[in-house]
């Protein structure tokens, strides 16, 4: 069960009259050409970006058809995140292995999709592939638990508005008298 040589063209021809196993002719002349795969390859696609939001996903292009079942196991990151919270899913048409994990606000992580990460031909990367990138911070937020846009209270007590927010570092309220 030798395999041909990487990144090699080839061009078969089988002459009209060869006969088949279950003795059948061949009518006419038939052709084909291929070429073999080269060496099983990775990359983080589209890019490789240094900063990302934290609920980005991200994505591993092949070269060839991957074996799934080996990149799961292959895959660190730093600093550790549960498999049980990722979430993956790959593309057959561009052989894009896709994924999520829950990524912490303004955090650096290191991922690795490891050395034995296969081919669907038994071929492996044979050397790891790493992605070291931050996450931004989340975007800032500010919402007042109040009914509506607009608010009327009595200058005669205390008055309490509360607020929801994320991001911020100082609130300031003014409060207006109405005539």
């Amino acid at each position: 069960d030798a395999r041909y040589p990487s990144n090699t063209s080839y061009f078969v021809s089988v002459k009209a009259g060869a006969r088949a196993r279950s003795g059948g002719l061949l009518k006419a002349t038939r052709s084909y050409a291929f070429v073999t795969v080269g060496n099983f390859e990775a990359a983080f696609y589209p890019d490789n970006r240094t900063y990302r939001d934290p609920g980005d996903s991200i994505s591993i292009k092949f070269n060839v058809p991957p074996d799934l079942a080996t990149i799961l196991p292959n895959l660190r990151i730093e600093p550790p995140i549960s498999m049980t919270r990722i979430y993956s899913y790959f593309r057959e048409n561009d052989n894009v292995f896709s994924f999520g994990a829950p990524f912490a606000p303004s955090s650096n992580y290191t991922l690795t999709i490891g050395a034995n990460t296969a081919d669907r031909y038994g071929r492996t990367l044979g050397q790891p592939l790493v992605l070291k990138f931050g996450t931004e911070p989340l975007d800032a937020y500010l919402s007042l638990n109040t009914n509506s846009t607009i608010g009327t209270y009595d200058a005669h007590r205390p008055t309490r508005l509360f607020a929801s927010y994320r991001n911020i570092g100082e609130l300031r309220f003014t409060l207006w008298p109405l005539s």
